[in-house]
């Protein structure tokens, strides 16, 4: 909201705190059937953006919020809307859940996205992230050479392997 002299930014009150904080407090160690929910709840956020071509562009578990057992997208601060025409090049994010199009300065679209949900979810399901680099050069090194390892340790259904697989592409036109 506006008025002559200010700007009122009114936003919802989440009163459960962020998916990094119930991961912690859950130990990492989600079943698939709610790493699965919580998936719903946000892609269920997401599709209002995805509607009206906006990009979110710092997707990750601080910016998913938990109220009354819904989890909602949040921190929009990011977000740019595309048209049909204009292709989005800057540098924002969070490196580790930045896609290598976006990481490397390249045009990018709503498949940056997409990327940032395959890696919240395999994070949910595993404890962790797929790669790692105390340096954005490494971590691109890393995506770019390593192949994505899913954990045997913990048995988890193929829809839940598809759905990684196809959201951590390397090629945005595939996810």
């Amino acid at each position: 909201m506006e008025s002559d002299h200010n700007i009122y930014i009114v936003t919802e009150y989440c009163n459960g705190g962020d998916l990094r904080g119930y991961l912690k407090a859950s130990k990492n160690l989600l079943s698939e059937r709610k790493a699965r929910a919580i998936l719903i709840d946000i892609l269920q956020g997401y599709r209002g953006l995805w509607a009206k071509r906006i990009i979110h562009r710092d997707l990750k578990p601080e910016n998913i919020l938990l109220h009354d057992n819904v989890f909602k997208l949040a921190d929009f601060g990011f977000a740019r809307g595309k048209s049909e025409t204009n292709s989005i090049q800057s540098v924002v994010g969070t490196p580790v859940y930045m896609s290598p199009e976006l990481m490397k300065g390249q045009a990018y679209s709503e498949e940056t996205d997409i990327w940032a949900f395959g890696l919240i979810y395999y994070e949910m399901l595993f404890g962790k992230l797929p790669w790692q680099g105390n340096t954005e050069v490494v971590l691109f090194d890393n995506i770019t050479q390593k192949p994505l390892l899913v954990p045997f340790e913990k048995n988890v259904s193929n829809i839940s392997h598809n759905f990684i697989r196809a959201c951590l592409q390397i090629n945005p036109k595939k996810r």
